[in-house]
């Protein structure tokens, strides 16, 4: 999301994490552990033990997934391919039921 808002630059996972809470945290609060995790994740060695209930995965991906599903979808319909938004708008329908 955050290249979405910064087109042509590169982006650092330090730079993404702060995206996120300025911009979208407000939005789906509930995402803002498995953010905080997913970032501690990629500055710790990769056997690290993360515990996290799989209930409470779900409900922090969920809205997470939709609101990128419906930020990529406008940017697709804005290119002018409606085939794809469609295809989005469809798979953010499924992820909503």
């Amino acid at each position: 999301l955050f290249t979405l808002d910064h087109p042509g630059v590169i982006g650092k996972n330090k730079d993404s994490v702060e995206y996120f809470y300025k911009v979208i945290a407000s939005v789906i609060p509930e995402s803002r552990e498995i953010v905080n995790i997913s970032y501690v994740l990629r500055n710790t060695p990769a056997n690290s033990v993360v515990s996290i209930s799989p209930e409470k995965l779900r409900l922090a991906l969920l809205p997470l997934y939709t609101y990128c599903i419906s930020r990529y979808q406008n940017v697709v319909l804005g290119l002018g391919n409606t085939e794809l938004a469609n295809q989005l708008a469809t798979e953010e329908k499924r992820l909503s039921t």
